[in-house]
């Protein structure tokens, strides 16, 4: 797996348009799929704060859910306890050309395994999963819609690392405009950081889809604070 993520890192930068394509065309196709009827979501509380901000709001955190890993690792399942996700299974995503496709609901949240490594200290960890799926109703993705400053994430690998991220930002950006922003948002450049994306604004009963993509960005906890607060 190392060596793969090596050589998609090298095309990562390249491809993020293609990972934003798939984004628009991929999540939200419960209209299409039957007769499942999504809720209405509720209007996004978007947010973007300083990292020093967003650690502070930890401070009630109980240690058990705050992990620092000392060396990078695959991601096999994400927990955000705080907005009722626990252990949703992570399954490697994406093609030589770096797009990214998103797993049946029941199969979790896709990872681009192109992109960055949970403790690699660099580049965007980019996961993204349905909202909604026909015969299925809302899946855990739904609930990212839910996350405030200071949400806790925990990452989990497949032999026993964890690693724990601190939300920083909700944002909501129309499905046409994301390509446009792709770059920025799912880097594999940059401070590492944890990306995940499902999709939200209203749903087009004709088309079967979101008009937009929810994303919500955290950062990883630092070791001195996870030392300070076990």
């Amino acid at each position: 797996m190392a060596s793969k993520v090596r050589y998609k890192s090298a095309k990562a930068l390249g491809a993020v348009v293609l990972l934003a394509s798939l984004v628009v065309v991929g999540l939200g196709v419960a209209g299409l799929l039957g007769w499942f009827a999504p809720a209405t979501p509720p209007k996004v509380k978007s947010f973007s704060v300083a990292p020093k901000l967003a650690l502070s709001v930890t401070s009630k955190t109980p240690s058990k859910l705050l992990a620092h890993s000392v060396r990078p690792f695959t991601p096999l399942s994400v927990s955000i306890p705080s907005i009722g996700i626990t252990s949703v299974k992570v399954t490697p995503e994406g093609d030589p050309n770096g797009v990214l496709g998103v797993p049946p609901i029941q199969d979790g949240w896709g990872w681009w395994f192109g992109g960055g490594l949970p403790g690699a200290g660099h580049g965007a960890i980019l996961l993204d999963g349905h909202v909604d799926w026909a015969g299925y109703g809302n899946g855990p993705a739904r609930q990212i819609w839910n996350v405030v400053p200071g949400t806790i994430a925990i990452v989990h690998g497949p032999s026993g690392e964890q690693q724990s991220y601190v939300a920083v930002s909700l944002q909501s950006y129309l499905k046409t405009a994301l390509p446009t922003i792709a770059g920025q948002i799912f880097s594999v450049s940059g401070p590492e950081r944890l990306v995940i994306v499902t999709c939200g604004g209203s749903f087009n009963f004709q088309t079967g889809s979101w008009n937009s993509n929810v994303i919500a960005t955290f950062v990883p906890v630092p070791s001195p604070l996870v030392a300070h607060t076990s």
